[in-house]
């Protein structure tokens, strides 16, 4: 949403130039041509090859699913540095053509991956998994917490909250 906001602001203000109709036209066919490579990418405006590709999932015939979810993460995460470079966002993830550091640990973070091969919700984070999740401009780790956010006694400071550190 803030991408999305810092690009029409900058559009509104001037420093972006709105495309033409043609030039969205040529964007959004270019959008969808890079994608065509990347099975689950494809599979979103290709619906006889989504049914293909889903047959292949249920029979397990996707020889490495982990570099599949990694090329929609990537393919994502690009057109979402892109937007950031138009619209003059403070951050620099990188640009449709290749990601910066923060734009490569973004595609790490890679929400579109298991955890740990099972069923998994943000409340079922461990210490292990919470290892993955880091700032992306500290790259402080984050830490589990004693409870989900919801129920935790919110009085607390937040370093009471962390699991380990909460007092009973």
């Amino acid at each position: 949403i803030d991408i999305a906001t810092y690009l029409v602001l900058s559009c509104i203000m001037g420093e972006t130039k709105v495309p033409s109709k043609e030039e969205i036209y040529q964007m959004n066919k270019d959008i969808i041509m890079d994608g065509m490579n990347i099975p689950y990418v494809r599979g979103y405006v290709d619906w006889p090859y989504n049914i293909v590709l889903q047959e292949a999932y249920d029979e397990e015939e996707i020889p490495d699913m982990d570099a599949c979810e990694g090329a929609v993460a990537d393919y994502y995460v690009r057109r979402l540095a892109q937007a950031a470079r138009d619209g003059h966002y403070p951050v620099d993830f990188g640009s449709i053509k290749g990601l910066s550091k923060i734009g490569k640990m973004l595609v790490e973070y890679n929400p579109y991956s298991n955890l740990d091969g099972g069923e998994t919700t943000v409340h079922d984070l461990t210490e292990k998994q919470c290892e993955r999740f880091k700032s992306l401009h500290t790259e402080n780790v984050s830490v589990p917490l004693k409870e989900r956010w919801l129920t935790l006694d919110h009085t607390l400071s937040p370093v009471d909250m962390v699991d380990g550190n909460q007092k009973k």
